[in-house]
């Protein structure tokens, strides 16, 4: 029975750097895992802010396009009333020449 306690006490040491080294490499596991996780996180907050700017940018674009399309739209409608009053104008003269 002593050479099995013998056997058994000589295998504790190894047993005690296996699990030092278990600890160990979970330990490393969890940094790697920790920086990681926080790359992702300034990873998804610089395309937020990218995707913000540029959410802003395009609505800048497009006030200025409506702005646009309604002074031309404003531009049209002068136009055609100016025609308009224009061609009553000329439809006027017609009449008071053949009278």
């Amino acid at each position: 029975m002593t050479e099995t306690w013998i056997a058994v006490l000589s295998q504790i040491p190894f047993v005690a750097v296996f699990v030092w080294y278990s600890l160990e490499v979970g330990k490393q596991a969890r940094q790697a895992q920790d920086r990681f996780l926080e790359a992702l996180d300034k990873r998804d907050d610089a395309f937020e802010r990218r995707t913000e700017k540029m959410v802003t940018a395009m609505d800048v674009n497009n006030r200025a396009v409506l702005d646009t399309l309604a002074r031309m739209e404003n531009s049209a409608c002068a136009h055609d009333a100016a025609t308009r009053e224009k061609l009553n104008d000329i439809a006027k003269q017609k009449e008071s020449k053949r009278d």
